[in-house]
């Protein structure tokens, strides 16, 4: 429910980022039964996207990015490694979002005005592979949409690193699109 308000209301994802943080610390703590459902997650966070979409409402995702979004993966991630006390090595089967999910915290990141977005998205790749997601044509577009958007690189660096990621794509077998050689052009 809250997240079908937050579509109209860019205030209500914030309460809706809030909702799904208790939600994941009862959870923590055992007072909640069941899993929470990657499509919860994905529609939180897709809502977070369109929102950014109208100038009215960046504001307000900007701060969802700053002070909510990582949170919410810190917190899924811990939950996924939780089984009786210990680590679980391979946690892929009981994360409660999937690679569409990192996407779109992905396309949150490079969509922001944040000098780290680059570093943040290099972060989400990483933390993919390490629970055994393999980042796909969209995570790396991403990649390049915050390298080419962040204003902390030199522009002359830009080229450079839009040609790195291009090049790990292709050594990975990672379809390089056009949409993704229109990001470098930019």
């Amino acid at each position: 429910e809250k997240t079908n308000m937050a579509s109209n209301d860019a205030r209500a994802l914030l309460e809706a980022a809030d909702f799904l943080l208790e939600l994941i610390k009862e959870k923590q703590e055992g007072n909640v039964q069941g899993k929470i459902k990657a499509l919860l997650v994905n529609r939180l966070l897709s809502t977070a996207v369109r929102c950014n979409k109208n100038k009215k409402n960046r504001k307000t995702v900007q701060k969802f990015v700053a002070t909510k979004l990582d949170k919410i993966r810190v917190g899924l991630e811990g939950l996924a490694t939780m089984e009786d006390g210990e680590s679980s090595t391979n946690c892929i089967d009981e994360l409660p979002f999937d690679g569409v999910t990192y996407n779109i915290m992905a396309d949150l990141w490079a969509s922001s005005d944040r000098n780290d977005a680059p570093a943040q998205v290099k972060k989400l790749i990483v933390r993919m592979e390490n629970v055994g997601l393999e980042p796909d044509t969209a995570t790396y577009y991403h990649l390049l949409k915050a390298f080419v958007r962040s204003k902390s690189i030199k522009r002359e660096d830009k080229p450079i690193e839009c040609d790195a990621i291009l090049q790990k794509m292709k050594d990975r077998g990672v379809e390089r699109t056009l949409a993704c050689f229109n990001a470098c052009l930019r």
